[in-house]
């Protein structure tokens, strides 16, 4: 929503995204990582992580699945 008030595309990072649409289950999960873990694996792992558009992340993500599970030609050879 903040797109159209602002009149411009920008691509929000996942940790944005995330609070955005469920701020609890955020700081959930870090106090989770932060307390039953090492909290090492929340600065620098998590935090990397999050900083990466949630756009580019998903449409990857999509992209790989479409790849793995499209319809093949019967006849092709295949590799796996």
């Amino acid at each position: 929503m903040a797109m159209l008030e602002r009149g411009r595309v920008a691509l929000l990072p996942l940790g944005d995204l995330w609070q955005t649409l469920d701020a609890d289950g955020y700081d959930g999960v870090r106090t989770a990582i932060e307390s039953y873990t090492l909290p090492v694996l929340w600065q620098p792992v998590a935090t990397t992580v999050l900083a990466v558009p949630g756009l580019l992340l998903f449409g990857l993500t999509g992209l790989a699945l479409l790849l793995l599970f499209r319809r093949r030609d019967p006849a092709a050879k295949r590799l796996f």
